[in-house]
């Protein structure tokens, strides 16, 4: 139902391709916040949902430089609202009827 997490799933999809993820996660180390890396093949995938502007970079994070290049070329998130036109209408709901 939401528009704009629907086309960052098509799109993640599509990158994906059914090809595996692969994540480094260093030890806990006694941390509140745990951080990895994930990649497909030698592509980051935070680097790559952050600078086609489906997700926010850290403030301060390795990936701030890619997140701002998204918001001024208006890519993903940062674009215009996502339209409904193209959709069908919705099914009528489901109506029950007494015996």
């Amino acid at each position: 139902s939401w528009t704009c997490g629907t086309r960052a799933r098509t799109a993640f999809r599509a990158f994906l391709r059914g090809r595996a993820v692969v994540c480094t996660v260093p030890p806990e180390g006694g941390r509140d916040l745990i951080t990895g890396e994930c990649r497909v093949g030698n592509q980051d995938v935070g680097q790559w949902l952050i600078e086609n502007g489906w997700a926010r970079a850290a403030k301060g994070g390795p990936y701030v430089e890619a997140g701002e290049k998204a918001r001024m070329a208006r890519k993903g998130v940062f674009g215009p609202a996502p339209s409904l036109s193209g959709l069908p209408p919705a099914p009528a709901p489901f109506a029950a009827t007494a015996q």
